[in-house]
């Protein structure tokens, strides 16, 4: 990269526009960058508003070979559109051969490689500045591990940015410490769940919380304000959820409770009471919230009613937002659910439903990658009526997703899908509207973890 060398030689202390070839720049992103990019998202800005925000060469990044210190993310979405065999958006030159020109800053160079860093977080957090958010929101840019380990770098060589003071770095090295991204066993059996009735009262409606580098707001996902404040202008990799059917659970183990006494949950699921034409217009703004916050690339595994309306509403309104059930898969429970002789054939598996957007990965890492996956129903789910086991959702995180990719789950309850993100080493992005259950997810994530969770904000 010696030309991009010498022309930030010669730019020196004052800034310079040249237009340089855009092959030049393939091996010039910045190494270990920890920035997340919507490159979907910068594909459409580019087509709509053109190539207005030029990128920026240092070097020093590299250790000395130079490379981006701005716009990392823009140089990956025009290799990416120029190979797709796009034209080039507007500011953008073409020349005779068909080769692509790119607007490049040069000058102001950093003068180290810990300096030139530095900028390039604070280049990015300084977009946020100014606003109420806090530095664990800004740490949302970015992939968590990388962006621990860049931190620690920095600060060992005394070379915070200046959007990190010391007690951020020490906050966020104790919330992103063992995030997902790292994955692993935890502390505790990942299924169990602490008594609701014992944790400590701490959610109140609207709070956002950081459990490492997942997050947890107790909202309403029906409120596009609620879920665009819990995604904080990320979009999801993948999607798990298990929304409410509509079949009064609680009032059934109410039932069952007189045949056969137990310790069976008898308070019904926020929406779960309501009749079809009822529950699905919340289904139907739920379902267009999560897909307005993920990306082209998102996968879908959403949990069912068994057949017969409550299921026909379930697919109808995802159909009706846009996602296609495309195929059924199903949940071998390996023992019936109780019908009271009711049934004819007692149920002993639940349908999930598997769709995507504009495309998706299949990366087919989990055990089980048939359409039936015979995984038990956990021993116990008093709290939680209808829970399902960890083990099912981490069989769809490995299947439809991979290590860091953020997981978003609307329906959290009482954080399953969290737990299956700590293990697999994703990032969960999870909503629940009662303060209860928001409760025990934070006590269920303490426990399984030994971290604490912290609050972040609040609507």
């Amino acid at each position: 990269m010696p030309n991009l060398i010498d022309k930030s030689a010669q730019a020196g202390d004052e800034l310079a526009l040249w237009y340089v070839p855009l092959d030049e720049l393939i091996n010039s992103f910045a190494a270990g960058n920890p920035k997340l990019h919507d490159i979907g998202g910068l594909c459409e800005s580019f087509a709509r508003h053109g190539f207005r925000d030029p990128m920026a060469f240092d070097p020093a990044l590299n250790d000395g070979a130079g490379g981006i210190v701005e716009g990392n993310g823009r140089l990956e979405a025009l290799l990416q559109l120029k190979e797709q065999g796009h034209a080039p958006p507007r500011g953008i030159k073409l020349d005779g051969n068909g080769d692509w020109y790119v607007p490049l800053l040069f000058g102001v160079g950093a003068g180290s490689q810990a300096a030139a860093e530095g900028y390039l977080l604070d280049h990015n957090n300084s977009v946020l500045a100014g606003g109420t958010f806090t530095a664990l929101d800004t740490s949302n840019l970015y992939d968590p591990d990388a962006y621990r380990d860049l931190l620690e770098r920095l600060a060992a060589e005394d070379a915070l940015p200046l959007t990190v003071d010391d007690k951020d770095f020490r906050l966020l090295l104790e919330q992103l410490g063992k995030g997902g991204g790292a994955g692993g066993e935890g502390l505790i059996d990942p299924d169990e769940v602490p008594d609701g009735e014992n944790v400590e009262t701490r959610c109140k409606r609207g709070d956002i919380w950081a459990l490492g580098s997942h997050r947890v707001m107790c909202g309403d996902s029906t409120n596009r304000e609620d879920v665009e404040q819990l995604m904080c202008g990320r979009k999801a990799d993948m999607v798990f959820t298990d929304p409410p059917y509509g079949v009064s659970i609680g009032d059934k183990n109410a039932f069952l409770n007189k045949l056969q006494p137990s310790e069976r949950c008898l308070e019904n699921i926020n929406d779960d009471t309501l009749p079809p034409d009822k529950l699905k217009p919340i289904l139907i703004a739920a379902f267009r919230n999560l897909k307005a916050v993920s990306s082209d690339k998102c996968a879908y595994y959403v949990t069912a009613p068994l057949a017969g309306k409550p299921g026909m509403i379930m697919m109808t309104a995802m159909e009706e937002v846009g996602l296609q059930v495309r195929h059924v898969l199903f949940w071998d429970k390996q023992q019936p659910t109780f019908s009271m002789g009711q049934l004819d054939y007692e149920y002993r598996h639940e349908p999930i439903l598997y769709t995507w957007n504009k495309t998706h990965k299949f990366y087919g890492k989990g055990e089980h990658k048939t359409s039936v996956w015979s995984i038990p129903k956990p021993r116990q789910s008093k709290l939680h009526p209808t829970m399902k086991p960890v083990e099912l959702i981490k069989n769809a995180l490995l299947n439809g997703s991979k290590s860091g990719d953020l997981v978003a789950d609307i329906y959290l309850g009482s954080g399953s899908t969290l737990i299956a993100c700590q293990e697999a080493g994703r990032v969960c992005y999870g909503m629940e509207i009662s303060e209860k259950y928001c409760d025990v997810i934070l006590a269920r994530w303490e426990a399984f973890t030994g971290q604490v969770a912290g609050r972040v904000g609040t609507a």
